[in-house]
């Protein structure tokens, strides 16, 4: 079974580097990656074409069965408290806004879905599950915030999921995510995610290793 492990920023692929005690390579000249036992972490870079074109340049030269996306979020308040797991059950790319020729915010031209669905896992975890939005932008605006809750009742909201998505369903590969959110949309306060990264990191890795080792029982 081959696993690739995707996440966006240095200051999530070095803190799982590190916490997997994976191996550096020097496989991709645009961005990075690391090896370990069975699968390969790779960066995307930061948004939703960075993470689209990474995917599909993995898909077409490694072949993956999985694909796990894993990284810090944003969260809703209704919904999540800072640091719990998320397991995404849905995507939608909020910023996908059609409306004024009538259709219906979030639809994805071609693909003819709003929300596309991701695997999940049953077992004995303390990971929540729900919808992650994705966007092209650092969500923190109450009013937005309250807005988007109303129309989609989201759990979490990050900037790479959605393309990641619509890129791995266009091509029949499987899917998976683990979101932590380090901070809350409707209290705007973004800047001090950075507080809350190492915690989040740490417990993101955890449930990395969890899993892997469900997926390659």
């Amino acid at each position: 079974m081959k696993i690739i492990v995707l996440a966006a920023a240095e200051f999530e692929t070095e803190p799982l580097a590190k916490n997997l005690h994976l191996k550096r390579l020097q496989s991709y000249g645009f961005t990075k990656d690391w090896v370990g036992n069975s699968y390969r972490l790779v960066q995307t870079n930061i948004g939703k074409v960075h993470a689209a074109a990474v995917t599909q340049y993995v898909i077409d030269h490694d072949n993956p069965e999985w694909i796990i996306n894993v990284g810090i979020s944003g969260g809703f308040m209704k919904e999540v408290s800072l640091g719990d797991i998320v397991m995404p059950t849905h995507v939608i790319q909020y910023d996908l806004d059609q409306t004024k020729l009538g259709y219906p915010l979030g639809r994805i031209h071609k693909v003819e879905k709003i929300k596309l669905p991701l695997m999940t896992i049953r077992g004995n975890h303390s990971w929540k599950k729900g919808i992650c939005l994705t966007g092209d932008k650092v969500l923190s605006d109450q009013k937005e915030g309250g807005r988007l809750y109303q129309l989609f009742h989201p759990a979490v909201v990050d900037m790479e999921l959605g393309s990641i998505a619509q890129v791995c369903y266009m091509n029949g590969i499987k899917l998976m995510a683990l979101k932590s959110p380090v901070d809350i949309v409707e209290k705007e306060e973004v800047a001090s995610f950075a507080t809350r990264l190492d915690l989040s990191m740490i417990k993101l890795s955890n449930a990395l290793k969890e899993l892997l080792a469900c997926l390659q029982k």
